[in-house]
């Protein structure tokens, strides 16, 4: 009888030693991340300050046009959605992680380039993307990588 009262014991601290293990080689298991994917915020003002996705605009972008051309790589955002300037309408581009060039078709011969870094950074089990860099058309902005939010002047 005592001998079995050992065996289970010893069944039941290699078992307790296994869990533990467990546990602490997978200390992420329980915490749920949820990180929003990055994306960057355009709005594009002619160099008098005025919307040029706007249709009232003189010699606007046609948002609908900049959508066909772009595809799902760019998001149009209504005026009145973004709390940023709330009047404006944006353009929503994507990300990709490290160093990226991608462009913009604003119409068919006006092709804008938009370069960035992504780093991938990590705090209590959950990653998350910082910009590092971004330019259009070579013309670093520095002042709203944390926002990711452009005013950009055509």
């Amino acid at each position: 009888m005592m001998k079995n009262f050992n065996l289970l014991t010893f069944a039941a601290l290699i078992l307790f030693t296994i869990l533990l293990i467990n546990a602490c080689d997978n200390k992420c298991a329980n915490i749920a991340c949820i990180t929003a994917p990055p994306s960057l915020t355009l709005e594009i003002r002619d160099n008098q300050g005025r919307d040029l996705l706007n249709p009232a605009t003189p010699n606007h972008y046609d948002t609908l046009k900049i959508h066909q051309l772009n595809g799902n790589a760019i998001r149009i955002i209504p005026a009145g959605v973004f709390p940023i300037n709330k009047e404006r309408i944006k353009i929503l581009v994507g990300w990709v992680a490290g160093d990226n060039t991608s462009y913009l078709k604003l119409t068919e011969t006006d092709q804008d380039t938009i370069r960035t870094n992504f780093v991938k950074t990590t705090s209590n089990c959950c990653s998350s993307f910082n910009l590092s860099a971004f330019s259009y058309n070579d013309k670093a902005y520095t002042d709203s990588l944390t926002s990711r939010y452009f005013l950009i002047t055509k």
